[in-house]
């Protein structure tokens, strides 16, 4: 059984179109979260439809039940109540494995488990994990998130990559940088990016009457609520609101760790798909791999480099259909001279360089099919 483990939101989105392309009945996925639950959540509801197994939780050790229980009780406070309780969901995430080594072997033969999945951003609890595998010889596949284009990031090496046996990257831009390792570097391409991925967003997970006002140009805007940006992202969406031909929703990027009735992305009116089709122009705060879905659908892109300077070491910077705006009015006079009929020209480079196999319509999916075939034998 391949066993996949999910974290924050992001752990779902990125492992679910991969998950799809397996067996369901030789599937397994475990919340390994302490404060969320996504039973609710549409994607692993369209997922459990096909009777994949679903573990709640991580077998919990004696000595964890009680902090376990009483963050369960936390999260039922009202959201007013829970932000005064931020540094206590921080210092349990980070901090509180739950299990133990010896709890996940026994679980791991239990589910006859034969490979364990995670994505990079999940806690530091896929280190029992990782332990335990060791002496059974279960390979542990490591899925990096994103495409790499949001930054220079650093060589992949022991240190910066651990605790796999395998390192799924998307494209290409990292593997030059390679040091000596002690795993693999496996290029599969996106499944999250891959267009029968799309599709099925569209069709059958994202379903939902989008009413547009056809005498406005729809804006819609990708930020962190809590991040270093958020209260010039505010005062943008502010100044925007004072242009009557514009109407703007927003969406948060779900990364944050509170409870979903308290978590800005889970009270966005829209999800990430939805915004994109609703929206004529996208404005990101960050250079997110999401950029890629709003280009692979030709959408107009602006990049505020005045709110965020980290933009200026985006590596989609150079292609001429991102627009990176120094000041708040550049940016306005562009939303206001943005051509009405916007097509997005010479993407080729962008969708060969970071979206490995984009182009061939069922080979991302065959690629991760291969793969999980190829470690189970």
């Amino acid at each position: 059984m391949h066993l996949f483990l999910l974290d924050l939101y992001i752990s779902v989105d990125t492992l679910a179109p991969i998950i799809d392309t397996l067996n369901p009945k030789k599937v397994i996925i475990c919340n390994v979260n302490p404060i969320r639950d996504y039973k609710n959540d549409k994607l692993l509801k369209y997922l459990l439809s096909k009777e994949i197994k679903y573990i709640n939780f991580v077998p919990l050790s004696k000595r964890n039940k009680l902090i376990y229980i009483f963050t369960k009780i936390v999260s039922l406070m009202p959201c007013a109540v829970q932000k005064k309780f931020q540094f206590f969901y921080n210092f349990v995430y980070h901090n509180y494995k739950f299990s133990s080594e010896k709890l996940i072997k026994k679980f791991l033969i239990k589910n006859k488990v034969s490979s364990i999945t995670y994505e990079s951003s999940t806690r530091p609890c896929v280190k029992i994990f990782y332990y335990a595998s060791r002496k059974m010889k279960i390979p542990m596949v490591h899925i990096s998130t994103g495409l790499d284009f949001d930054f220079v990031k650093p060589q992949i090496n022991n240190k910066t990559v651990n605790h796999c046996d395998y390192f799924v990257v998307a494209n290409h831009i990292r593997e030059k940088d390679t040091q000596e390792i002690n795993f693999s570097i496996k290029c599969l391409g996106s499944a999250r990016y891959s267009l029968p991925w799309l599709k099925k967003l569209n069709q059958l997970i994202f379903t939902k009457n989008i009413k547009k006002n056809e005498s406005k140009i729809k804006i819609g805007i990708f930020t962190k609520e809590d991040g270093a940006e958020g209260e010039e992202v505010k005062r943008l969406v502010k100044k925007i609101q004072t242009l009557e031909s514009f109407e703007i929703e927003i969406r948060n990027k779900p990364r944050d760790i509170r409870p979903f009735k308290c978590s800005g992305s889970s009270l966005d009116k829209f999800s990430t798909t939805e915004l994109i089709d609703w929206a004529d122009i996208i404005i990101s705060s960050r250079p997110s791999s999401v950029l890629a879905e709003c280009i692979i659908k030709n959408k107009f892109i602006i990049l505020p480099e005045y709110i965020n300077k980290e933009i200026n070491k985006s590596l989609i910077n150079e292609y001429d259909f991102i627009k990176v705006v120094k000041s708040e009015y550049e940016l306005i006079n562009l939303l206001l001279k943005k051509p009405k009929d916007y097509l997005i020209k010479n993407n080729e480079n962008f969708l060969n360089k970071f979206l490995v196999d984009f182009k061939k319509e069922e080979q991302v999916s065959q690629n991760y099919k291969n793969f999980y075939q190829l470690i189970n034998s």
